[in-house]
């Protein structure tokens, strides 16, 4: 099972809503099990609605940045593209799981990619997205979790209810039979896809801390990810695709949430990071979950991830 999302979290841990994977391809904990935890230096998961904390400036990177590299096993596309729910478990704070496997997909037409964004806050929301499979605008979006029962239970209320519970739990499962009727009639066939750690650049950000003001600029170590013969770095802002060891994509994209303050006058400054690399060879196009980072441990900043789709010439 690729990934698996809590439908709710407890107000606690705010940002430490959990996107937990099963296919590999990250080793050691992520970001937001890291916050989950209470590590109080870690990176901001990337989550939903904006607020604010203060945030530190991210400094120009070294010449020789080091580079934190993922590379899938052995891509395939042999994964069938689905949505499941878990009830195994019910209980006030999740009264059952969304998990998926198989996406990011491209349709048999190659016109559309199918993904599933975990975009919440404290409430995880997970929302089916049809992209278009060259420029990457959304052409369709269907929250997988929604309705009234899903806003009564989203208030908050300590005690579990059975019925507002069974309610989300049958709006959601239409929901997810609409999703699957959409993947059988267009074809959709899983891409190789591979997750890119965080984690060294929580560790950056930590030795950061340790070394205090009298340490210098922060150098954030460049992401570096590889599925099949086509190779993705972000160094920064600096993004860098390869194949077969030569350069055919070179750019800054304008991915970084601009800069903006709260009503407490609390600055949010937003640094990008890679999450997944999904590559559809035929087609020669690149999927990347991009993620919006700050570099404290605050929980009022937050600006939603994001899925880009490259067209390589």
């Amino acid at each position: 099972m690729r990934s698996v999302v809590q439908f709710t979290c407890v107000a606690a841990l705010l940002f430490a809503c959990a996107r937990v994977r099963h296919d590999g391809a990250e080793s050691g904990p992520t970001i937001q099990s890291r916050i989950a935890a209470g590590s109080p230096s870690a990176l901001v998961a990337p989550s939903a609605a904006p607020s604010s904390s203060a945030a530190g400036a991210l400094a120009a990177p070294s010449a020789s940045p080091s580079i934190a590299a993922s590379a899938a096993p052995a891509p395939t596309a042999k994964d069938i593209p689905r949505i499941t729910i878990d009830r195994t478990t019910p209980n006030a704070a999740a009264p059952f799981l969304i998990q998926w496997e198989g996406l990011p997909a491209v349709s048999r037409d190659g016109k559309s990619i199918a993904v599933v964004l975990d975009a919440g806050l404290i409430h995880q929301n997970a929302v089916f997205l049809l992209l278009d499979g060259a420029s990457g605008a959304t052409k369709r979006s269907i929250a997988l979790v929604s309705g009234k029962a899903a806003d009564v239970f989203r208030e908050g209320d300590s005690e579990f209810d059975g019925g507002v519970a069974a309610a989300v739990v049958a709006n959601t499962e239409d929901r997810v039979k609409e999703v699957h009727r959409i993947l059988r009639e267009g074809g959709y066939a899983s891409l190789p896809r591979v997750e890119v750690s965080l984690e060294p650049l929580i560790d950056a950000n930590d030795k950061a801390r340790i070394a205090g003001p009298d340490g210098g600029p922060r150098r954030m170590p460049a992401q570096r990810g590889s599925v099949g013969a086509t190779t993705v770095t972000l160094d920064n802002d600096r993004l860098t695709i390869e194949r077969a060891g030569q350069v055919v994509e070179r750019r800054v994209p304008q991915w970084r949430h601009a800069t903006y303050y709260t009503s407490e006058h609390v600055p949010c400054a937003y640094h990008t990071a890679l999450g997944e690399i999904a590559v559809d060879e035929a087609r020669r196009r690149v999927v990347l979950l991009v993620h919006q980072y700050i570099l404290s441990a605050g929980d009022l900043c937050a600006e939603p991830s994001r899925y880009h789709v490259i067209a390589l010439h």
